[in-house]
């Protein structure tokens, strides 16, 4: 067929669309949160918890040595946002952490979501999950 293209998330696609965008993110100078001010631990928001990468065996084994992870959307829910905050301003709430768990559903080449634009916009330490190619998208030392 004529005149028909695709477009996916992937660099090699005839017609790529990141989910990152200037616009939609400011991550060239963000405010990063205060060792002495921020929950010494993380952020984990995600609600669908059938991945395809199985990001929810991850987050259960950091939970197991100990380490504070507060599970705030429906996935492993464990902990509800800090008073005042709530679910509508995501970035609010990672800031309230040291780290955020940056986990994609899945470890495909690109696809590269909110998950970790968002937490560096938050100004937030992302543990980052996802793309094997991140490093070709994301500043440089901020993975």
């Amino acid at each position: 067929l004529r005149d028909q293209f695709y477009s996916t998330v992937s660099l090699t696609s005839e017609i790529p669309l990141p989910y990152f965008s200037f616009e939609e993110y400011e991550i060239k100078a963000p405010d990063y949160v205060s060792f002495d001010k921020g929950i010494k631990g993380a952020s984990f928001i995600a609600n669908n918890c059938d991945s395809m990468n199985n990001r929810e065996a991850m987050v259960r084994g950091i939970m197991a040595t100990g380490f504070r992870v507060d599970c705030l959307s429906g996935c492993l829910h464990n902990a509800d946002p800090p008073h005042g905050l709530s679910m509508d301003n995501k970035r609010m709430l990672m800031r309230q952490y040291l780290f955020h768990l940056a986990f994609e559903n899945q470890n495909e080449d690109d696809y590269i979501t909110e998950k970790l634009w968002g937490s560096l916009e938050a100004g937030v330490i992302p543990v980052y999950l996802g793309a094997p190619n991140v490093r070709l998208h994301a500043p440089e030392g901020s993975i």
